[in-house]
């Protein structure tokens, strides 16, 4: 599944897509987005408007990290935990 919702919504018709930037993480759309705001907290040259826009926001993502892994190893079972070992959740290599 690699489309973003405001929901998480998995149906039987859901893939687990392992190819291309899942290859190496599991969750590309929150990396980005985790840079962007740090690019944005950064231009902003305060560092409260840091703390503020990107601690918030990374806790609200890795909550719904954690909920969207939870739904998918529900429906996807074995093979999901497989390509969690394999794969780090948003910085290749590292996390």
């Amino acid at each position: 599944m690699s489309e973003w919702a405001v929901y998480i919504h998995i149906t039987d018709k859901s893939k687990l897509v392992q190819r291309g930037i899942f290859k190496v993480i599991r969750h590309p759309i929150y990396c980005g987005l985790i840079l962007e705001l740090k690019g944005f907290s950064i231009a902003l040259s305060n560092w409260i408007s840091f703390l503020v826009i990107l601690l918030a926001n990374v806790v609200s993502i890795l909550y719904r990290m954690k909920t969207e892994e939870n739904a998918r190893i529900k429906n996807f079972g074995y093979a999901y935990l497989q390509y969690m070992a394999t794969t780090k959740r948003f910085i290749p290599y590292i996390i």
